[in-house]
């Protein structure tokens, strides 16, 4: 067993080295830049060769798995949200994971997103991350492991609106 001190100082050490596996997603983009993409993500495998007893350590916690590029064990579904009509599917395609949007009846109210990154170690559930012109912003809908199902994430379980883009997000960057 690791004193105490030493215990600890792994511990923060794991912590920056997560930090900096995603600093290439946090970098400011320049307005004209592309989009943030999930081939930037570099992975905790990228600590491994230099750092192979805090890359064992930290692959053992739920942090290791708490985050991650999209298409990671997708698990596939579809659902219609009944307040605000909207028909939501969640797929793979290639290598990219999507999100499909669409309102029967509405050509005005219909399309996709790629989704980058998840969020959540899927034990109780994940959300997921997709990007406009620079911009990260998180998926209305969520998987919920316990129950097996894709729905709307908390926030937007009672809206009439499709929240695919939310308009006090439309100023903020990445920092």
């Amino acid at each position: 067993m690791a004193a105490p001190g030493k215990s600890r100082h792994r511990g923060i050490l794991a912590g920056f080295v997560f930090f900096l596996l995603f600093l290439p997603a946090l970098a400011q983009h320049a307005p004209d830049s592309a989009p943030v993409a999930a081939r930037d993500y570099v992975g905790n495998e990228a600590c491994k060769s230099c750092h192979a007893d805090i890359y064992r350590s930290y692959s053992l916690t739920a942090m290791a798995r708490a985050s991650g590029p999209a298409a990671q064990e997708l698990i596939p579904g579809e659902f219609q949200h009944a307040a605000s009509g909207v028909h939501y599917r969640v797929y793979t395609e290639g290598d990219a994971a999507w999100l499909s949007f669409e309102r029967p009846g509405d050509p005005a109210l219909r399309g996709k997103r790629q989704l980058l990154y998840y969020i959540g170690s899927g034990r109780r559930g994940r959300s997921y991350l997709f990007a406009v012109d620079g911009f990260l912003f998180e998926s209305p809908v969520n998987w919920y492991a316990n129950r097996h199902v894709w729905d709307m994430a908390p926030a937007y379980g009672s809206t009439r609106e499709i929240p695919i883009l939310p308009a006090f997000l439309a100023s903020c960057r990445l920092i």
